[in-house]
């Protein structure tokens, strides 16, 4: 079946990169060291990175990772994602559209996760090329956290920063 998800888009474009501050405190937080979404130069500067020719979804995850993925691709990272986590023990932080409605929140990424901080404000995301901001799209943003253990006071405080925190206690 296919959707017509232009509406649900601020533009087709689908690259976009996080603006550092939303990214460096969830990097010094979760010890963010995979970026498995990313383009050739890394942006994010990550110590490993997995490009799209190398398909990020195909491969194996070794280190903990920050995952902002194609919003045309949501479920298929989330699974990816959950199957990493739970195969190697790694930590995942996903940052999301806010949409949860979608089977990608409700039957997968909210039942695995440790918690969900439902962002503040809108982000800026950075234009692929010139690194300014592209403006804000039309939808709020989640961040959501799979780990092994309970989350501790810092990851806590840095969850908190950016926006309202659920836990979920499994």
């Amino acid at each position: 079946m296919t959707r017509n998800i232009a509406p649900l888009l601020t533009s087709w474009e689908q690259r976009h990169i996080t603006p550092a501050y939303v990214f460096d405190p969830l990097k010094r937080a979760f010890r963010i060291q995979l970026d498995p979404c990313t383009n050739s130069d890394n942006p994010l500067g990550t110590e490993y990175f997995i490009t799209e020719t190398m398909n990020g979804l195909k491969a194996i995850w070794q280190y903990n990772a920050f995952v902002n993925p194609p919003y045309r691709e949501t479920k298929a990272w989330v699974m990816k994602g959950i199957d990493e986590h739970k195969a190697r023990g790694i930590t995942v932080v996903f940052l999301l559209a806010n949409r949860t409605e979608t089977e990608a929140a409700q039957l997968y990424a909210f039942p695995q996760s440790k918690a969900v901080c439902f962002v503040r404000r809108r982000i800026s995301f950075l234009h692929p090329e010139t690194r300014k901001p592209q403006g804000s799209p039309t939808f709020g943003s989640m961040i959501v956290v799979l780990k092994k253990k309970q989350l501790v006071k810092k990851e806590l405080e840095i969850l908190h920063s950016q926006g309202y925190v659920f836990l979920n206690k499994k």
